[in-house]
């Protein structure tokens, strides 16, 4: 497969991936954002099967995705909560994981189109605050989060709240901190620092994830990533 995903410039993170033999493609800065969100990849676009929903903002971003995804321009966005999380929405298998009343419409009317399910949380910051370990099995230190997905059938491992740094805020979010590709879990940062960290191992080792810490420092998030699954090779 070719491993290629959309990442922050800010920071040498996407280099780490690239040692890897990940390729990246580099976020956009939206200065309407605070300052903490400007290049976060979980808030400038969103994959939906060979679909990519994007900021208008995002210019350079929308050029490069042109060439191999459908791209849908999505302008209702504002800088505030909750005007700005409309693209911070989780795809697992079929289903659309969000506060539904905040994902912008576009999404919204493509899901229902191709037959996708909804399940609706309290946090907007859904993408954020979970690390995709599998298609049903996520990780997540908000409470709300976790109790839905497990009483929708999800296999969830709440875990301690903090321990992840985001500057600017008091903690980032599990989601923000980590990569899944393929069979591996990335970390940015180091996941032996975080308390949890046995119980992350395990939980991801019995669903046939590794993990892999991608540095020494403390996890940070960076806005996670989206993965570009559907490149097109070019001639």
């Amino acid at each position: 497969m070719n491993k290629r995903v959309l990442i922050s410039q800010k920071g040498d993170f996407y280099k780490k991936l690239n040692k890897c033999s990940i390729k990246t493609t580099l976020t956009d800065k939206v200065g309407e954002f605070i300052s903490f969100e400007q290049y976060h990849a979980d808030m400038q676009c969103l994959m939906v099967e060979d679909t990519a929903f994007v900021l208008s903002c995002c210019k350079n971003v929308i050029d490069t995705l042109n060439e191999h995804y459908k791209v849908i321009v999505c302008d209702e966005y504002d800088a505030k909560y909750p005007d700005n999380i409309g693209l911070n929405a989780l795809i697992l298998g079929k289903t659309l994981v969000g506060k539904i009343s905040s994902i912008n419409p576009k999404i919204i009317d493509f899901c229902k189109k191709h037959n996708y399910s909804f399940i609706n949380v309290n946090q907007g910051y859904t993408a954020c605050s979970c690390a995709v370990v599998d298609e049903t099995s996520v990780i997540t230190a908000d409470n709300s989060i976790y109790k839905v997905l497990t009483n929708n059938g999800y296999n969830v491992l709440k875990i301690n709240e903090g321990h992840i740094k985001l500057t600017g805020a008091d903690y980032g979010f599990i989601g923000g901190a980590s990569a899944k590709i393929e069979n591996i879990l990335y970390f940015f940062g180091n996941i032996k620092k975080h308390p949890d960290y046995k119980r992350i191992k395990e939980f991801c080792n019995n669903r046939g994830v590794n993990i892999v810490s991608l540095s020494n420092c403390d996890l940070t998030d960076i806005g996670g990533i989206r993965l570009l699954n559907h490149w097109k090779a070019l001639p």
